[in-house]
């Protein structure tokens, strides 16, 4: 009888445990796009990873931000969506290369080109988001 307790509580230790670790994974997931009012809001800040982190650690650390892909592509469809009338940029510390924010910066240019407005909002940033905001 004592080797079930023992086996029951193990069992429920990793159960709860795996419990726990989805809820802290869930509950980190912050939504950095959203649509208010005709208006796309971006929170734009943090990494872009060019692919996402399928493996289970990555999963658990929180792969729940955009990738880089999925970021340009919904910039693209958001400039041929009517019901998006422009683009807010609320600009925090970008943490990338050049390389990706000259391909975010490309996409932004291309929904400025289908004559949406789109506003920067600047809070002490550096060089990478000034040359995003200057689109």
């Amino acid at each position: 009888m004592k080797k079930f307790w023992i086996v029951f509580a193990i069992i429920a230790v990793i159960i709860g445990g795996g419990f726990g670790m989805m809820w802290y994974a869930f509950s980190t997931l912050e939504e950095s796009v959203s649509v208010d009012g005709g208006v796309l809001v971006w929170q734009v800040g943090g990494q872009y990873a060019e692919e996402r982190d399928e493996s289970f650690w990555g999963q658990v650390q929180g792969s729940g931000s955009m990738t880089l892909s999925e970021l340009v592509f919904s910039l693209y469809r958001a400039a041929e969506d009517d019901r998006i009338t422009g683009l807010v940029l609320d600009m925090h510390s970008l943490e990338t290369d050049w390389a990706k924010v000259d391909e975010i910066r490309e996409a932004v240019k291309a929904f400025k080109a289908t004559g949406k407005p789109v506003i920067a909002y600047i809070d002490a940033v550096g060089t990478r988001e000034y040359a995003l905001a200057t689109v």
